[in-house]
Parts: C-alpha cells; sequence; structure tokens
C-alpha cells in the first residue's frame, strides 16, 4: 500500500528530464543572448570610436600637411593647393578633400572654386571633428584658423561605414550559429544532470517507501500479537509464543533503525571529514568478531572457522567501521547458511595490501545479483529475508576508506566476500 501510494506520488510529482532541460537550457540560453548582444554593442561602439579616431588622425595629418604646403607658396597661389575635382565625382570615392576658405575679403566666407561641393554653413567655423551629412553621404570634418583664412578637410566615412556594416553583418550570421550551438550544448549537460537528479529523486522516494514498509511491518505484527493477546484469554504457552514473535519483530525494528542511524551518519559530510583513521590490528579486529558470532553459529550448527595467516596484520582505518564491516558480512553468513553448514573468517596480508575473508556454505549469490547486492534495500530472489540495509551500509564505509572488495563464489559453495586494505595508508 506504502509502495503504491509513493509510486503515485512519484509520477505526479516528478518532472520530465527534457522538459526540465529544455526550459534550463532555453533560459540559459536567453541569458547568454542577453549578456552577448550587451558585448556586440559594447563592442560595436568600442569599434566605430577607434575607427573614428582613426579618421581623426587622418584628417589633422592632412591639416597640417596642407599648413606646410600653403607656407611654401605665395598668398595669390593659396587656392592652386587645392585639387581639381569633377562635379560629378562619386563623393564617396574621393581621398580627404581640402577646402581654403578666404576671410581677408571684409571677413566674408568664400569657398574655393576648385572645391568639390559647397560647404553648409554650419561647416564653414568648425574646428573640432564633425561628423555631417553632404549631398547624402557622411563626411568627417575638422577646421583651422591658418594665415588670412581656415582651412576644412573632410572624408567621406563611406569605408568606415563599409567596415562596420562587414563587422554587423558577421554578427548576424554568427550570432544565431552560436546561440544555437550553447542551447545544444546546455540542454545536453542539463539533460544529464536532470537524468541523475531525476534517477536520485527516484532513488530517494524508493527508499522512503522501502523504509516506511520496513518500520510499519513489525509495528503490525507486534500490535497485532498484543491486541490479540489483550482481547481474549490465552495459555501460558500462547502468550509465550507471542512474546517471541514480538521479539522477533522489535530485533527486526531495531535493526532497521540501527541501519537507518548509519545511513545518515554515512551521509553525514563534516562526519566523513571528521573520520579519524588509526593503526589498527585487523587481526584483533577478526579475533573480535569471531568470538563475538560464535554463539550465534553454535545456536544453528554451523561449523565456523577461522584463519589468520600472517601475524601483526597492520592496516589504517577507523576501527569502529571496520568492526561494522565485519558484523555486517558475520552475521548475513550466519543468517543465510543452513543448519550444519560451515563459516570461514580469514585473514592475511603482503607487503602493500592485507585482506580479510569471509565466506559460507550457503545458497551464494547469483551472478545478476552482484552488481545489485550493495543497493539500499536490495535482497536477492533467494534471500529475501533481512533489511536490504546491511551490505549498503557496508559498501559505503569500504568506499569511504579507501578500501575495495572481490565478492564471488566461495569453494565452500556459498558467498565469498572479500576485503583488500592498502597497509599503511591513510586514503
Amino acid at each position: 500500500m506504502t509502495q503504491n501510494i509513493t509510486s503515485k506520488a512519484r509520477k505526479n510529482s516528478a518532472i520530465s528530464p527534457k522538459k526540465s532541460s529544455l526550459l534550463i537550457a532555453l533560459e540559459a540560453t536567453f541569458i547568454a543572448g542577453v549578456i552577448m548582444l550587451v558585448f556586440i554593442l559594447l563592442g560595436n561602439y568600442i569599434a566605430n570610436n577607434i575607427l573614428i579616431s582613426r579618421v581623426d588622425n587622418n584628417l589633422l595629418k592632412q591639416i597640417n600637411i596642407d599648413k606646410s604646403e600653403i607656407t611654401e607658396r605665395s598668398s595669390s597661389s593659396l587656392f592652386d593647393v587645392i585639387p581639381n575635382f569633377d562635379s560629378d565625382h562619386d563623393l564617396t570615392d574621393i581621398p580627404i578633400v581640402t577646402w581654403w576658405i578666404n576671410t581677408s575679403n571684409n571677413n566674408s566666407l568664400s569657398q574655393s572654386s576648385k572645391s568639390p561641393f559647397s560647404l553648409p554653413k554650419s561647416i564653414l567655423s568648425v574646428s573640432n571633428p564633425v561628423t555631417a551629412k553632404v549631398n547624402n553621404t557622411l563626411f568627417r570634418f575638422e577646421g583651422t584658423n591658418f594665415k588670412n583664412g581656415r582651412i576644412v578637410v573632410g572624408i567621406s566615412l563611406n569605408q568606415m561605414s563599409k567596415e562596420l556594416e562587414t563587422l554587423r553583418f558577421g554578427e548576424y550570421i554568427l550570432s544565431p550559429i552560436f546561440l544555437l550551438i550553447f542551447f545544444s550544448i546546455a540542454f545536453l549537460i542539463a539533460l544529464k544532470s536532470a537524468q541523475t537528479l531525476n534517477k536520485t529523486r527516484v532513488k530517494q522516494l524508493d527508499f522512503m517507501a522501502d523504509i516506511s514498509h520496513e518500520l510499519r511491518t513489525p509495528l503490525s505484527v507486534i500490535e497485532a500479537e498484543v491486541t490479540l493477546a489483550l482481547s481474549q484469554k490465552r495459555n501460558a504457552e500462547d502468550l509465550k509464543s507471542s512474546l517471541k514473535r514480538v521479539v522477533h519483530e522489535v530485533d527486526r525494528l531495531k535493526r532497521n533503525v540501527d541501519g537507518l542511524l548509519w545511513i545518515a551518519r554515512l551521509d553525514n559530510d563534516q562526519v566523513i571529514e571528521d573520520l579519524d583513521f588509526e593503526l589498527i590490528d585487523l587481526g584483533g579486529l577478526i579475533e573480535n568478531a569471531y568470538n563475538r558470532f560464535l554463539p550465534l553459529a553454535n545456536q544453528k550448527h554451523l561449523e565456523f572457522l577461522k584463519e589468520i595467516v600472517s601475524d601483526d596484520i597492520l592496516i589504517v582505518g577507523p576501527p569502529t567501521w571496520i568492526d561494522q564491516v565485519l558484523g555486517i558480512l558475520i552475521d548475513n553468513a550466519v543468517k543465510y547458511t543452513p543448519e550444519n553448514g560451515t563459516i570461514k573468517i580469514s585473514g592475511s596480508s603482503n607487503k602493500k595490501t592485507a585482506t580479510v575473508t569471509v565466506e559460507d556454505s550457503g545458497s551464494g549469490i547469483d551472478e545478476q545479483d552482484i552488481e545489485l547486492i550493495f543497493d539500499r534495500f536490495y535482497r536477492t530472489s533467494s534471500n529475501n529475508s533481512g533489511t536490504g540495509l546491511g551490505l549498503s551500509i557496508a559498501s559505503r564505509i569500504i568506499r569511504e576508506i579507501g578500501a575495495s572488495w572481490d565478492v564471488g563464489r566461495s569453494h565452500l559453495g556459498g558467498a565469498k566476500f572479500g576485503i583488500t586494505f592498502n597497509i599503511g595508508k591513510n586514503t
């Protein structure tokens, strides 16, 4: 019931990875587009200023050249300095043009007859560089007083406009291509992230459903047994049987709570960061774990073997966590090995590594289950008892302390779990 409700909630609340990725990619592309537009406008502004500055420098150079040429000539031939232009000449193609404006005749202004076109009155007295339209063509003008007149030079901005148009054309062509590529990359990255997050979300919902079920089941059994015991008269034997079932469910509930506490501890980054590694004797941990579970093995008439090949098997790690892993492996071996079976725990080492192995003569692990047994709440089809948290916790601990697994089938006929530690290294 709980799993069905959670499944419906998952379907209703989960967002399609493609849809969410599309929205994220569109938002990212819009932001990128706005940023790109700002940079384009800024770039065009800077490019325009650079080109205008280049034009102004050329105008100033031309004024200095004209001053030098006029100085070398007599005052009667000042007009001869001005080149003669055909009135039909294309103004967009002319080079820098000079106008000589005579101001000696009663302070009246008169332009050289050789000027290519008449200047607007607003340009006759220009000093600083200005831009004005003449005969539908944009010009840049600059002037200065010299002797008994004024020199005004101008140049068509047609070439500069062409350069700016080329720049803008490139922007018009490349901008959509860039945004399309950016959108595609953003979509793929967002899709991959969304799929990962969606899997994590599904796992979290499954985890909540599983733990709710695992906690609810023993509580339901305890409630039923207590209610039955209180509702009718029962003999001592029946009450004893009920209490045994209650104790069994309480033990199951305790295992679940202990497992959840370990999961919470392993998911706490601060706990992982503050984890203390110390030099420990792996052989001693094996001995302690063996003695702790020997009574349970004897209850099932199991042959519990212990073999420590090397003396002083020293490793670096958190002893409590490694002891927890050994406890999980031996507990599973006792639980899943039938009566009169065999369990073996062994330890060995070489110059670089130390290994501890737990084997049993139970039903073993199917090949297709090996990759899944470390998932939370996963239980094999042949062994569906237990909480499904033990191996998940053990796997997380082994990963955090830098050890490695070797899982397979034992020569005893059942499962084999081997753990390899690096000697003397804090990983």
